[in-house]
């Protein structure tokens, strides 16, 4: 289906006398600043030397202090906060809490390779597994592997659809998404904990054939695959497949049995031999390591722990330097490749929060007032939380950042969260700066072609809030073509110049280049903000008049798009012309 240009469709309801007018007290709901509806993605390219620049050090003292005032009443829990640009070798920032009290099992001064338990930051390595996995397909159901799951559906008393699961609908995506339906916990069961007095909460009394009495903590022992099969199939599904997200941690279990039913290998070695050793991930443990390397707080427990046959889903124990190895290693394509990876991250499931997606196994939050220009920005971040250990990792696929956040103790794990927040949104203002001011000496100014009397002026203002580049001027064989875009018809009388707007024309990185030349997409606009807001306001909807993607491409001559800009790069990586396909002109910088 052909979108069709909200500025066509701004002209028609404004000649109905539909348009509100800003003055009804409507509240006008932006793609973008100013009215922009720019391409989804980064904005501009992510900036290379970012440790270098003015607003990234502020950025940085400015979380120092937040993390400084949060810490000062901690007592007995670590905190480790790590984040890392992919352009540059080491960290861009570093935080580590040491508190007055630690276990003396432990270290006694917290750094970067500080082991911690990260839980379910875990539940990123089993389905990396599965992506390295050759032949491997996530839409692949999981009874391809497991036939085995079918005989589950043998334990409930009543069979029906109530209580039964329809194992050959669940694909290895649907495990990765929690979108599987399937019974969230096993080894957590409440039953499972003999201290828990079941009067005291209005439940009945143990049944004389309990669970088997496995979680791997509080003196338990750990619970088997066998357990699972023995026992999983009286769990009733939650939803359908594919009905609604249900975090899942049973789920990655069985993505678990999927890796060492296929490699032959138990997960933890074949993990090992995939990922963390072609990494360099020598501090990340399948198992608990040795005392001496984790942060753990006075007398606990949890560190001891195992999760079984759920190893996959949350028993791994890693440092903030190792996590930024690891998540560096995926947004710079050292495992997979980058189509892989681009697939990788990306939602598969809305939430009931707007601003909340699910991905495999990402939790995905779609931030629009991170930055200056207010455009949409995804965070693919992935929690965790067993008790006394709490872990935050993020990647930020626009601006080439990642961060892992560690704490153990309640004083740090509670507010891990907010830790993270603040993090996204300092950090990313240094990075919109520091991207702005590596962007201008490459890409800004005036390209000229006098043989065919065409010019392009592009500007880049630091002081600007808009996203990308703008391009004020665009002068082609002659004609201005910014005055006459909009007027653009394939029937019917053309419009009275007078009446057709001027259009603003932004440019953005596509995405596809080399050392030589790189692509980039002109995205054309005719509302200002006051007619955007306007035009939302009639549909249900928010920023119906962001179609940027719909547009994208379109028109074309001769099969190339009027919004195709190739520019070709010096060996310093600046631009030295420009070349639009549609219009047959190469313009030279000036």
């Amino acid at each position: 289906m052909l979108l069709r240009n909200p500025i066509l469709q701004v002209a028609v309801v404004q000649l109905a006398g539909l348009l509100a007018s800003p003055s009804q007290g409507h509240m006008a709901v932006h793609a973008g600043q100013d009215g922009h509806c720019p391409t989804f993605g980064a904005v501009l390219p992510a900036p290379k030397s970012p440790g270098k620049h003015e607003a990234v050090a502020a950025a940085k003292a400015g979380v120092k202090a937040f993390l400084d005032r949060l810490t000062a009443d901690f007592n007995s829990s670590s905190l480790s906060v790590a984040v890392k640009s992919i352009h540059e070798p080491g960290n861009l920032f570093e935080y580590h809490y040491t508190p007055p009290n630690l276990d003396a099992r432990g270290v006694q001064r917290v750094d970067g390779n500080s082991v911690y338990r990260i839980a379910s930051v875990s539940k990123i390595l089993p389905v990396m597994a599965l992506l390295l996995l050759d032949g491997v397909r996530l839409e692949d159901p999981v009874t391809k592997y497991l036939p085995e799951l079918n005989k589950l559906n043998e334990q409930p008393a009543e069979k029906d659809e109530l209580t039964t699961v329809d194992w050959d609908d669940i694909t290895l995506e649907a495990l990765a998404s929690h979108m599987a339906g399937i019974s969230p916990e096993y080894d957590f069961d409440l039953v499972q904990f003999p201290s828990l007095n079941p009067e005291t909460v209005g439940l009945p009394a143990r049944s004389p054939e309990p669970l088997p009495g496995c979680s791997g903590f509080m003196g338990q022992r750990p619970c088997t695959a066998k357990d699972f099969y023995d026992h999983f199939g009286k769990a009733p599904p939650v939803y359908a497949p594919f009905n609604s997200p249900v975090y899942s941690n049973v789920a990655f279990g069985i993505i678990g049995f999927v890796v060492e039913k296929i490699s032959g290998k138990s997960f933890a070695d074949f993990t090992k031999e995939k990922i963390l050793d072609p990494l360099g991930m020598n501090n990340t443990y399948a198992t608990k390591p040795d005392d001496s390397l984790g942060a753990i707080p006075p007398g606990d427990t949890w560190w001891n722990g195992t999760l079984g046959f759920l190893l996959p889903t949350g028993n791994y124990y890693s440092s903030t330097t190792d996590l930024n190895v690891l998540l560096d290693g995926i947004l710079t394509n050292k495992l997979l490749s980058p189509a892989k990876t681009r697939r990788w991250l990306k939602p598969l499931v809305s939430t009931s929060s707007t601003g909340a997606m699910v991905g495999a196994p990402w939790e995905i939050y779609r931030a629009d007032n991170a930055t200056a220009d207010q455009r949409l920005i995804e965070v693919y971040t992935k929690s965790g939380g067993l008790t006394s250990y709490g872990s935050l990792v993020s990647l930020i696929p626009d601006y080439g950042l990642v961060m892992s956040i560690l704490a153990a103790g309640r004083e740090a794990m509670d507010p891990i969260t907010v830790v993270g927040g603040t993090l996204v949104k300092a950090m990313l203002t240094g990075l919109e700066a520091a991207g702005k001011d590596e962007a201008r000496p490459r890409f800004a100014g005036t390209y000229r072609d006098e043989a065919t009397n065409s010019t392009l002026v592009l500007e880049l203002n630091a002081t600007d809030p808009t996203p990308g580049i703008s391009a004020p001027v665009l002068i082609s064989r002659g004609v201005d073509h910014l005055a006459v875009r909009l007027g653009i018809v394939l029937d019917g009388p053309a419009p009275d110049p007078a009446t057709v707007p001027r259009a603003r024309l932004r440019l953005y990185p596509a995405g596809l280049g080399n050392a030589r030349r790189e692509a980039w997409r002109g995205v054309i606009g005719g509302l200002t903000a006051e007619q955007e807001g306007a035009f939302n306001v009639l549909f249900p909807w928010p920023q119906t008049a962001c179609q940027t993607w719909g547009l994208t491409g379109r028109p074309a001559w001769e099969l190339q798009a009027l919004d195709s800009f190739v520019f070709n790069l010096g060996a310093d990586g600046a631009a030295t012309s420009v070349e639009l396909p549609a219009f047959k002109i190469k313009l030279n910088r000036v």
